[in-house]
């Protein structure tokens, strides 16, 4: 379990949002400023997979679910910082 809980929003990337800030206001570590979905999975999946991180790492991964105007976003699991793929 995590010491710093998930997030809601009416969007998917509101809710990403929204754990990033919770992640910034409470941990001492690098300043989360950037967010991407990875589509992996299902493309019918409730269930979405973001890769939260600093300007030029990756830090960690999140998954949210809900859908229409109601999202939760929760953390997942720490990365290994890695740069971000080239988009």
């Amino acid at each position: 379990s995590w010491a710093i809980g998930g997030a809601s929003g009416s969007t998917a990337e509101e809710a990403v949002a929204g754990l990033a800030a919770n992640f910034n206001a409470h941990a001492d570590g690098p300043v989360m400023t950037r967010w991407e979905r990875a589509f992996v999975g299902y493309a019918d999946s409730p269930h979405q997979t973001w890769v939260l991180g600093t300007a030029d790492k990756t830090r960690m991964t999140a998954i949210v679910t809900g859908s229409g105007g109601s999202f939760e976003s929760f953390p997942d699991a720490i990365c290994q910082a890695n740069p971000w793929p080239e988009s």
